[in-house]
């Protein structure tokens, strides 16, 4: 079996089969400073642009989770959304 992260995953979660090596993965949305720091991406931009977001979350992991707020939805159906900074997670202020 080649050992990419999908191959990794996959074996891990069906059938056990061994890789040369566990995989690694983030099945919440948990970033830390120095991951932010290492990534050169940090909040808020990484709610609200794209390739931010896949830049912080490819980080060494095989398998992530893309969103670090559950606010995209929030401001897509019209809520006024305070995205936070590097110290402070996003918070809708309105309802849609």
């Amino acid at each position: 079996m080649k050992s990419t992260p999908h191959n990794l995953v996959m074996s891990a979660l069906y059938n056990g089969r061994k890789g040369d090596r566990p995989p690694v993965g983030n099945p919440t949305s948990i970033v830390c400073h120095d991951l932010m720091d290492a990534c050169g991406v940090s909040f808020p931009q990484a709610h609200k642009d794209s390739q931010a977001m896949a830049d912080l979350v490819i980080a060494g992991f095989d398998t992530v989770m893309p969103e670090f707020s559950v606010q995209q939805e929030a401001a897509a159906l019209g809520s006024r959304v305070d995205w936070g900074h590097r110290d402070l997670m996003p918070d809708t202020k309105t309802a849609p």
